[in-house]
């Protein structure tokens, strides 16, 4: 110590002492260590928990229809002239300027105009006229089946030459027409004087050419036609071009055809009924339904009532509460009202049936006596 009183170190004296404070103070050091872990596995943690938003990614309707109709149909189509007398064959086409006809057994006596001739020849400009008229397509670019309809009746007039069955204009004794309405491949279905005939046919869907795909500003999902690059890409075609995109869509045709006898005389003044042909198509997934709105009920002649469906989805008809249906015969999409009920209105009368379907559904069809 010195003269002040406070100590004093000489020599090793000194380091010895810093030796001991260092090794005096890692160990507490060391022992605080210990104490926190000791703390800490003293209280485990034992649980745990989160939470997760489900989320869904959406519902897109892979049920898409678009079915193209002849709509711009010119009044010509399915015009005709009838020529039972075989004048035009007998003058090679007579007063006919311009014009080409069927010859030999192609020529049946009933002439429809179908469009110029073409190719090379010297008629190329002329018209070309068949016993067959021209055909009308309906295209289905649906991802699902539908169900096409083709109504045809002819409007009569007071000195019309009889409608008779194809088979009968061999043999026939009097002069008569035959005109017969085709769908498809379908077999002809001949024209009535008195009632409107149809045909209906099943044109098949093609959802190949479909495909789910994002919409373009990220907002969701859309079911949608394929683009031609994407159709080539999954025909393996890659010099695809639309018209081969087109193509690939189901489609059918409808026509008219006709005949008359011949070597029988017909009066100057005898006449020909006009054709007209009305086409229509349905979802057959929609359940039945009435494809006939409205009717005219004539006097002696049943009403035909168009609906999709077969006779069994029918349960009952009914004319405000009361059951009407034993006053009428169903078939596979046909209700025939009977004149023997429909006689016995007053003229300008206006009722509404409705027509109940075995599912629950319902539609009704407004009936005029004329």
């Amino acid at each position: 110590m010195d003269g002040g009183g406070r100590l004093c170190f000489q020599g090793g004296n000194f380091m010895k002492l810093k030796r001991i404070l260092a090794v005096a103070m890692a160990t507490t050091m060391v022992f605080a260590m210990s104490l926190t872990a000791f703390a800490e596995d003293t209280e485990p943690v034992t649980t745990g928990t989160t939470t997760g938003a489900g989320a869904s990614e959406g519902h897109v309707d892979q049920k898409k229809i678009d079915v193209v109709l002849p709509t711009e149909v010119a009044a010509t189509t399915f015009a005709y002239t009838m020529d039972p007398e075989r004048l035009i064959a007998t003058t090679s086409g007579g007063r006919w300027a311009a014009s080409t006809f069927p010859t030999g057994t192609d020529d049946t006596g009933v002439y429809f105009a179908t469009g110029k001739v073409g190719g090379d020849g010297a008629d190329k400009d002329n018209t070309r006229y068949a016993a067959t008229s021209a055909e009308l397509t309906v295209t289905n670019k649906s991802s699902h089946k539908i169900n096409l309809t083709v109504k045809a009746e002819t409007v009569a007039g007071d000195k019309d030459i009889p409608l008779v069955a194809k088979a009968d204009l061999e043999d026939a004794e009097a002069a008569g027409l035959y005109l017969g309405l085709i769908v498809g491949s379908e077999t002809a279905v001949a024209l009535s004087s008195t009632e409107a005939v149809s045909k209906t046919v099943e044109i098949a869907g093609t959802p190949g050419n479909y495909k789910i795909a994002s919409k373009a500003d990220s907002s969701g999902y859309e079911y949608r036609v394929l683009t031609l690059a994407e159709y080539q890409t999954k025909s393996g075609n890659a010099s695809a071009t639309e018209t081969d995109f087109n193509n690939t869509w189901a489609k059918t045709t409808f026509k008219i055809e006709g005949a008359t006898t011949e070597d029988q005389e017909i009066a100057s003044d005898t006449t020909a009924p006009s054709i007209k042909v009305t086409w229509l198509y349905e979802d057959p997934t929609a359940g039945p339904s009435l494809t006939t709105k409205t009717a005219t009920a004539k006097a002696g002649v049943n009403t035909e009532i168009a609906f999709s469906g077969v006779a069994a989805d029918i349960s009952d008809i009914k004319l405000d509460t009361t059951s009407v249906k034993s006053k009428t015969t169903i078939v596979d999409g046909k209700i025939t009202v009977l004149s023997s009920w429909t006689d016995k209105w007053t003229s300008g009368q206006k009722r509404t049936l409705t027509v109940e379907f075995a599912g629950g559904s319902s539609d009704t069809v407004e009936i005029t006596k004329e």
